[in-house]
C-alpha cells in the first residue's frame, strides 16, 4: 500500500472508526483478488481508497461507491491519488437504480434501520455471486436492526422464505430469490472492532457460498 493512502486513512479514519475497516478490506482483496465491490455510504474515502488500492496492486476490479456528501474531496482525493477504478456516484441510495450484479462484496455504512436491511438484503440476494459477502458496518450497536438480520439469516438457512419477499418482489425475482435460498449457505460472523461506546464499534458480515462438501474439486 502506498503512503499516500496509508496518510489519509490515519489522517480521516477516526471520524467514523474505519481505520481498522479499510486495512481490512485491503487484506481481503488482495487476498481473494475481487473484481466487483459495491460501497454505500463513501464517507471520507477512507475504506474506498484502501479497496482501489488493493485492486489496483491486482491488476482486477473496480468498486462503486454512493454517497450524497463530500462530492468535490472524494473527486478531487481520487484524482489526486491516481485510482482509476473507483466509481464515485454522488447520489442518494436507491437499490431500484443501482444496476450492478455479479457482485463479491458489498459494504453498507449508511442505513441500520430494519426496513433499509429488508431492502438490503434483497438486494444482496438479487445482485451477488454464489461465493459472496456482505457487510454492515456499526450493525452490532443497534439492536432493531442486527436482530431483524440475524432472525432473517436464521431462517434462510433453515430453507424458509420470509413472506415479505413475495409482498415486494415480482415472480421472476421471488423465484430466483427462492433458488439462491435453496442452494446457499449462509454464515452470520460479528467481529467486535474494540471496546468502546461508539455506535460503530462493530461489524457484521455475511457470508453466502453453495452447498458444496469440498469448496475445490476433490483431487483424484
Amino acid at each position: 500500500m502506498r503512503k499516500e493512502i496509508i496518510n489519509h486513512i490515519k489522517e480521516f479514519g477516526h471520524h467514523y472508526e474505519t481505520e481498522g475497516t479499510a486495512y481490512f478490506f485491503y487484506s481481503l482483496i488482495k487476498f481473494k483478488h475481487c473484481k466487483n465491490f459495491l460501497e454505500l455510504g463513501t464517507g471520507f474515502g477512507v475504506t474506498a481508497f484502501a479497496v482501489a488500492e488493493a485492486m489496483k496492486e491486482n491488476n482486477r476490479g473496480t468498486i462503486t461507491s454512493y454517497d450524497k456528501a463530500n462530492d468535490s474531496f472524494i473527486k478531487e482525493k481520487i484524482k489526486d491519488l491516481d485510482l482509476n477504478n473507483i466509481n464515485f456516484i454522488n447520489e442518494e441510495i436507491n437499490f431500484n437504480q443501482i444496476k450492478l450484479t455479479n457482485l463479491d462484496i458489498v459494504f453498507s455504512d449508511f442505513d441500520r434501520t430494519p426496513v433499509y436491511i429488508q431492502d438490503l438484503i434483497t438486494f444482496f440476494l438479487l445482485n451477488s455471486n454464489p461465493y459472496s459477502s456482505l457487510f454492515v458496518d456499526g450493525l452490532n450497536s443497534y439492536w432493531p436492526g442486527y436482530s431483524y438480520l440475524t432472525q432473517m439469516i436464521n431462517l434462510l438457512n433453515e430453507q424458509k422464505i420470509p413472506c415479505i419477499f413475495k409482498e415486494v418482489l415480482n415472480e421472476q425475482n421471488f423465484e430466483k430469490i427462492k433458488n439462491k435460498i435453496y442452494n446457499t449457505r449462509f454464515t452470520q460472523i460479528n467481529i467486535r472492532k474494540k471496546d468502546n461506546d461508539k455506535q460503530q464499534n462493530g461489524l457484521v458480515w455475511i457470508k453466502q457460498e453453495p452447498y458444496y462438501v469440498c469448496p475445490e474439486p476433490l483431487k483424484i
